[in-house]
């Protein structure tokens, strides 16, 4: 949960039906008059006190996880940039790519060679006694 400041910001029913909407709804347009509405805000009074109780505003928080998503597809899935793209609701693979590197610092496609480095130095890191039960089921 967000910190937030008691006087003001959103209450904690706002905060959770906020974050719930926002990441069952990733794939689509989130506009700020539709999450003010959703709390039964206006928009100005909306971003004012999401800003106080998530410290950042709303596109900026939308932003993150929908880089978040794009993370995780990344590291679990071999679909192509493009793809991913969509399914985290941006415009396109370009779109994807901009954003990434503002957000993490990196590109997606370093940031994959980079997943996949690691997933095969913790495989070699993991306990014998689990790699001999995967063993018996390969």
């Amino acid at each position: 949960m967000p910190d937030r400041n008691r006087a003001n910001g959103l209450s904690d029913w706002q905060i959770k039906k906020i974050i719930r909407h926002v990441d069952q709804n990733i794939r689509s347009s989130l506009r700020i008059t539709d999450l003010g509405a959703l709390v039964h805000l206006s928009a100005s009074h909306f971003s004012r006190n999401f800003k106080i109780s998530f410290g950042e505003p709303p596109y900026a928080y939308v932003l993150s996880r929908r880089i978040a998503l794009a993370k995780h597809l990344i590291r679990t899935t071999d679909e192509p940039l493009s793809q991913i793209a969509h399914a985290c609701g941006m415009s396109d693979q370009a779109h994807l790519c901009k954003l990434f590197r503002r957000i993490a610092g990196t590109t997606p496609h370093q940031w994959r060679q980079k997943s996949h480095v690691e997933c095969r130095g913790n495989a070699r890191n993991a306990d014998p006694v689990v790699d001999i039960a995967f063993a018996s089921i390969r």
